[in-house]
């Protein structure tokens, strides 16, 4: 063997050596970051917002699907199953411990937080986050939970949480001003996800949805004539439910049908966006 070949054949040897070991490095390093794992699009929005380039965000619901309905697969319990902590929603989501309790099947060591603490659940509605301040507790929890699996990370996710605060406090300034100058008050919905954002910023909800279950005959013409009464310009669907009802209704007054989301990937980017819908079929 010629040492040209020779030469070669160590260089190309020393170059793998050197491209293995850097993949191998950079798994290493990312296995540093805490696997955290939510339910819901939000609730990773917000672990992000607090955990920033330390943590890796998984997520249980799809987008556009209802966590109602979703069903999980074997597989996509088992890669949950491999987070170091999750982050339930808790309060009357009763689907999501029916899935903890099979994750924990996987993996008992699981430490699994109940983000509602501290925040006042009405008439069992689970759709909490919709309310920023109720978004400030929440992040709160999350913080504190990080704390706990990286101490020496603390004054980072402090610094984190504190800036996402005031980014909150700032839409949510935004949005009472836009919604105080409101005479007509009356959001009509499909599903009665809205309770919390209509509660916070002097708003009313009007559910076409009741208990889960859409409209009956004689329902649906009360909620015809009541839309009537009060000049609903729009009726307000999500993705996640079938707007046949929404339609239906929206057919019979002349309104407008507009999609809102109630679990979205960017929080307060959806916040605003939402804000802006509904105000300008409430002038």
């Amino acid at each position: 063997m010629s040492r040209v070949f020779k030469s070669k054949k160590y260089v190309i040897i020393f170059i793998a050596l050197i491209f293995f070991t850097g993949c191998s490095e950079k798994k290493e390093g990312n296995s540093t970051k805490i696997k955290a794992a939510a339910t819901i699009l939000p609730y990773t929005d917000f672990i992000k917002k607090v955990g920033g380039n330390n943590v890796e965000a998984v997520f249980m619901v799809p987008p556009g699907s209802s966590p109602e309905s979703f069903e999980p697969t074997p597989r996509e319990l088992k890669e949950i199953a491999g987070a170091d902590i999750y982050f339930k929603v808790g309060t009357n989501f009763a689907f999501e411990d029916v899935w903890l309790e099979k994750i924990k099947g996987i993996n008992p060591d699981l430490k699994v937080i109940d983000c509602s603490e501290g925040i006042n659940v009405i008439n069992g509605n689970p759709h909490v986050w919709l309310d920023p301040a109720n978004v400030k507790k929440i992040t709160n929890t999350i913080e504190n939970a990080l704390n706990e699996v990286k101490p020496e990370l603390s004054s980072e996710f402090e610094s984190n949480k504190e800036l996402f605060d005031k980014k909150i406090d700032s839409v949510d300034a935004v949005i009472k001003t836009k919604f105080a100058s409101l005479h007509k008050k009356i959001l009509m919905v499909y599903h009665p996800a809205w309770t919390y954002f209509t509660g916070r910023y002097g708003l009313e909800e009007m559910a076409i949805e009741n208990n889960g279950n859409p409209p009956k005959a004689g329902d649906l013409k009360l909620l015809i004539d009541k839309a009537k009464a009060m000049q609903i310009k729009a009726v307000f669907i999500e993705k996640q439910f079938d707007p046949e009802a929404a339609i239906a209704i929206a057919g019979e007054i002349n309104a407008a049908v507009v999609q809102i989301d109630p679990l979205p990937e960017h929080y307060l980017k959806n916040l605003i966006d939402t804000a802006d819908k509904i105000y300008r079929y409430l002038q």
